[in-house]
């Protein structure tokens, strides 16, 4: 239902919010458009992390790691979906940087399937002490 004084969506966006909520893998088209619409919707607004109680900007590593997926597109791939509190995310998984040359890592940036906005990060490479996940919150500037 549209609200009478709002604009009508976007067709080519509602399209592609349903596609994320479909199980099967989206092929490299549909992840480059899921990634270029996640891009457009941060611009002009603040990405920080949130941890606990606590939110903060993401440091220049942080940001990169998290922002670099929808750029640099090199090994990046559609994991699949996951439902957290009621809400569908779908997981797109790009290459990480592990500090052990063994072992592979990899990012995993979650985008919510209703506002195509990025909503958590994980890091996992294999080495405990390097891992870690935060919540995001994107924010008017």
């Amino acid at each position: 239902m549209t609200s009478a004084c709002g604009s009508p969506e976007d067709p080519a966006r509602a399209e592609l919010r349903a596609r994320l909520k479909q199980t099967a893998s989206m092929s490299k088209e549909e992840l480059g458009r899921v990634l270029d619409e996640v891009g457009r919707g941060i611009q002009g607004k603040t990405v920080k992390l949130k941890q606990g109680n606590e939110t903060r900007e993401l440091d220049e590593q942080q940001r990169e790691a998290v922002l670099g997926i929808l750029t640099y597109r090199a090994g990046v791939f559609d994991e699949g979906m996951r439902t957290t509190d009621g809400a569908t995310l779908r997981i797109i998984n790009a290459p990480g940087k592990s500090s052990n040359a063994e072992l592979d890592a990899a990012r995993r940036l979650l985008i919510d399937a209703d506002t195509l906005l990025p909503r958590r990060f994980e890091f996992i490479s294999g080495v405990a002490s390097d891992e870690y996940a935060f919540d995001l919150v994107v924010q008017p500037k």
